[in-house]
């Protein structure tokens, strides 16, 4: 991307994942209260998964790989074809179940007030965004070069961390509406609101080049630790504020009087920065270690 741009693009990208992070909240959503009704409504939700749960996290992965380096042809050539087909599946499947009468008419508004015709209309959006990445690869001479499992598996890692980071920030924007605006529980429900808000903002660091990296981690793990401290006090002390209100903010969790919302927070929040913290101290004791060695050959 052309430098004078980056930070426009970069802030385009960071308003498409808030934006795309309600969609993505509500297909979870959907999804759990399919699961809870025997998975009866699968089939006519079916569009909304695929587009809202696989291919716009996979566009946003897509545009984030883009905006912060250069990539190998193979990489633009492989998610284009997983766009292009899946755009293409995705008004496939729309107008199969609309020609079928699965869906009455092509706005049913189920899933949201425009579905399924929000869907097809992505689809085709996406199919067409496949197009850049073939201009991509075409323009590209870098070849694919294997990074190394440890570069894979912290790509892995990071893909899953930026997943969960969505449907958080999907949830933030939501909580604005759904927030039990009576503050009954505002001291109890305040570190859980922190802590989805400094996981999307740990992600959002991700798109800019950071020298000091390990000030970021370091931030982010003390900012973990207080907050989780403060929600583990909060909880004993009241625990029944997460029923009261924050049901919304964690639906997984009254299916089954479970911890999944508060555990997912507190661990995918210190596992990316503990992991950043530990191997930047084990590079500095490895360089120390080695100086002196230098010095008295």
């Amino acid at each position: 991307m052309p430098s004078k741009y980056s930070w426009a693009y970069k802030i385009i990208w960071i308003c498409l994942f808030f934006a795309s992070g309600i969609p993505f909240y509500e297909g979870i959503f959907a999804l759990i209260h399919d699961y809870g009704s025997g998975f009866v409504y699968t089939l006519e939700a079916l569009p909304y998964y695929l587009c809202f749960l696989l291919l716009i996290p996979m566009a946003l992965i897509f545009f984030y790989f883009a905006l912060t380096g250069a990539r190998s042809k193979a990489f633009y050539l492989s998610l284009s074809i997983c766009l292009a087909s899946g755009g293409f599946l995705l008004v496939l499947l729309d107008a199969i179940f609309v020609l079928s009468g699965i869906f009455d008419s092509v706005i049913e508004g189920s899933y949201s007030a425009l579905y399924p015709l929000d869907t097809l209309l992505l689809g085709l959006l996406i199919a067409f965004v496949s197009l850049y990445g073939l201009y991509k690869w075409k323009k590209c001479d870098t070849k694919h070069v294997f990074p190394g499992w440890l570069k894979l598996v912290e790509g892995l890692g990071k893909g899953f961390v930026g997943l969960v980071a969505l449907f958080f920030a999907g949830d933030l924007v939501l909580s604005l509406i759904t927030m039990d605006y009576s503050f009954a529980h505002a001291a109890s429900t305040f570190p859980l609101y922190m802590l989805a808000l400094i996981m999307v903002g740990y992600v959002v660091t991700w798109l800019f080049d950071i020298k000091k990296r390990f000030l970021v981690n370091a931030i982010h793990l003390g900012l973990t630790a207080i907050f989780a401290i403060w929600f583990g006090i909060a909880y004993a002390l009241d625990p029944y504020f997460l029923n009261s209100s924050m049901v919304a903010f964690f639906p997984i969790d009254f299916m089954g009087s479970l911890m999944v919302g508060p555990t997912v927070l507190i661990v995918v929040n210190a596992i990316p920065a503990l992991l950043g913290v530990g191997f930047y101290l084990f590079d500095w004791i490895k360089l120390h270690r080695q100086a002196p060695s230098s010095i008295n050959g």
